[in-house]
């Protein structure tokens, strides 16, 4: 009869331990979980501002996976990480949407950091650098009554105009006609 309390007690302590030490799944953010809410409050950001642009990295596609920053001659570099293999399989795992997210978060960085000179998205596999003005210039190209560069600093403005428009943009950077255009003015390296 001791034995079968014991047995029963030991049971009853590894289905404790087991179920308490339930394993917590991590989700790395994609492009419908991007709060855009969150993101437009960022508006106007300047460079030299570390929190607020490490906080808009963090609200970006793939935020979990960012490693570093680096604002050097106010060039926004972001550094992402790859050293598990759910970063891996998140980065690498197919191509398109690899372009699709770096895409993504080199448009949103450019609409809420407007005082960088540069923007570069660093993966250990690819990097992905454009200036300020040539990334003005495209998207001059497909966005409709893109705000005036001064109006870039303004919160208010921004956040209307971000509200107004990130259903389309988000279409928008999905499709494969702008993902080609975008990529063959500024390759990845």
């Amino acid at each position: 009869m001791k034995k079968i309390k014991a047995l029963v007690l030991l049971m009853i302590s590894l289905l404790f331990f087991f179920g308490c030490a339930e394993k917590v799944e991590s989700k790395i953010k994609t492009i419908d979980d991007v709060n855009v809410e969150a993101l437009a409050g960022y508006s106007g950001t300047y460079v030299g501002d570390n929190s607020e642009i490490g906080a808009i990295v963090k609200e970006l596609i793939g935020g979990e996976t960012y490693d570093q920053l680096d604002l050097t001659n106010q060039q926004l570099t972001v550094s992402y990480s790859i050293e598990t293999e759910e970063f891996r399989d998140f980065w690498y795992g197919n191509e398109k949407l690899l372009n699709e997210n770096l895409l993504y978060n080199m448009f949103y960085l450019t609409l809420l950091v407007p005082n960088a000179k540069g923007y570069t998205l660093q993966l250990p596999d690819h990097s992905l650098t454009i200036s300020r003005i040539d990334m003005m210039a495209f998207l001059e190209a497909y966005l409709e009554d893109l705000p005036s560069e001064e109006d870039f600093y303004k919160k208010d403005v921004m956040e209307r105009y971000i509200a107004d428009h990130y259903k389309e943009w988000t279409k928008l950077i999905q499709s494969e006609s702008f993902q080609n255009d975008f990529y063959q003015q500024f390759p990845k390296s």
